[in-house]
């Protein structure tokens, strides 16, 4: 008898209420798993704007250009930062379903899936200037981000097994760990960024280009303390088993897709705002990271929702399944919320320390109150996305976010844009629009789920 078939004689062999007897997961469980997520994208945002204030003062043209390499940079990571991604929720699964062995064998899988990826990495530098150029970059523009995105590949990776790692973490309600090592990768990447910009004493620094070998460095570092940590949790024996590959694969591949092709078209759609003018691609880049701060949250409580959602289904729990995905859109939503008001009435006090040029500062200005409209709607998406996922249901994901993003986002704000004329902001109103499209799709989707209702469902009151 497998050990699979043995945990389902066991389970049917317990009273039917037994899945019950931890009730319905409240705000304050979503709280508890999240912060140290959201720990670690704050960290991770906070390099990120450090990075920007620093290139900031080296001038507009490098300020566009580290925006244009970033999104050649995830475009060489995104896919397979998706792939890897499957490990988490296979992960929360089979530890819902108190399977240690099968879990284990999950994070196995996704580090030998994030080295045999990254053999394909020294290949990604023949399409960084095509793709570059496709984005709008020229002259002095294209040049720095041709460096700045050629030093920055290499971190990718490390974020992958860093990924894969997180995974076998996270699955099991360990957030904590993580967010330890990825606090000191950016601590070791924010103290590297002076020093390889500027310059320390005679040894000159290297501009721009410095903050990307300082996300090397950072990256590096974070691998390490997480590879140090797991050692002890998950042996230092690789495990194997050619099913827990494929069903890895199975499940971060669509995100993977998902991943890819949306990143394909917030390129294009920073290939729409580059047309617009160099202004209102640092404004946007500026904006973006910004607003990355108000991000974080809700995807942090989307993360939650995939683990606390994956194990629910692990443990055939439809109640707190369905409570896992409530409990963390309250949350979100609320947290969120709060970010919005900001946006609205204190953009000129969010974008001061940038040292923007007056014009783009008033573009920036613009951008920050059509990214307050789309706060709450975000929070929606990004949590029901996150369930979504943690019930293995990445596919309808993919289609989902694939479909608002090329077929919502970009065809509106391509006309908001060439044909109204409303320049950046109109780019923006179309990203909105996307973002809600996605927010009710994936409330009416988990609203009929079978893994989040109860075969037996209560009447309504």
């Amino acid at each position: 008898m497998s050990g699979e078939s043995g945990r389902d004689m066991r389970r049917a062999e317990t009273d039917p209420s037994e899945e019950e007897e931890r009730g319905p997961v409240t705000v304050r469980e979503v709280a508890g798993l999240s912060w140290p997520i959201a720990v670690q994208m704050l960290s991770y945002t906070a390099m990120g704007l450090v990075d920007t204030l620093f290139v900031g003062q080296v001038g507009t043209a490098a300020l566009a250009a580290v925006g244009l390499g970033s999104i050649a940079a995830q475009l060489v990571q995104g896919g397979g930062v998706g792939l890897v991604s499957g490990t988490r929720v296979l992960v929360s699964q089979r530890h819902g379903a108190e399977d240690a062995d099968g879990a284990r064998l999950a994070a196995w899988s996704g580090l030998r899936i994030a080295v045999a990826l990254s053999v394909l990495v020294p290949f990604s530098w023949f399409a960084i200037e095509p793709t570059l150029s496709v984005l709008g970059a020229e002259g002095g523009v294209l040049a720095i981000a041709l460096d700045w995105t050629r030093v920055r590949v290499w971190a990718v990776p490390f974020l992958w097994a860093s990924v894969a790692l997180s995974a076998w973490f996270q699955g099991r309600g360990d957030t904590r760990t993580p967010m330890v090592s990825t606090l000191l990768a950016n601590g070791v990447n924010i103290a590297l960024d002076p020093v390889l910009v500027w310059g320390v004493g005679p040894l000159a620094g290297i501009g721009a280009v410095g903050t990307a070998a300082a996300t090397v460095a950072g990256m590096a570092v974070g691998l390490l303390v997480l590879a140090i940590a797991a050692r002890r949790s998950l042996g230092a024996r690789p495990g194997w088993s050619r099913g827990s590959m494929a069903r890895v694969v199975t499940l971060g591949a669509p995100i993977g897709a998902r991943y890819l092709l949306e990143i394909t078209a917030f390129a294009a759609f920073a290939a729409l705002l580059s047309s617009v003018g160099e202004a209102a691609m640092a404004a946007h880049i500026v904006v973006i990271r910004i607003a990355s701060v108000s991000f974080l949250p809700g995807h942090a409580i989307g993360e939650a929702a995939t683990v606390l959602v994956g194990q629910a289904v692990g443990a055939s729990s439809p109640v707190r399944a369905r409570s896992a995905w409530w409990s963390a859109t309250v949350l979100a939503t609320a947290v969120m919320g709060v970010f919005g008001a900001l946006f609205l009435f204190a953009p000129d006090l969010l974008t001061a320390g940038f040292g923007l040029e007056p014009h783009v500062a008033a573009i920036a200005r613009d951008l920050m109150r059509v990214g307050a409209a789309f706060q709450v709607l975000d929070a929606v998406a990004m949590v029901g996305l996150g369930a979504l996922a943690g019930a293995g249901e990445t596919r309808f994901t993919m289609r989902l976010g694939v479909a608002a993003a090329w077929l919502v986002k970009l065809p509106l704000g391509w006309g908001l844009v060439a044909l109204a004329g409303l320049g950046a902001p109109g780019a923006w109103w179309g990203l909105t629009a996307e973002i809600a499209v996605v927010a009710v799709v994936v409330v009416v989707r988990i609203r009929r789920a079978p893994w989040a209702t109860s075969p037996d469902p209560a009447p309504s009151p």
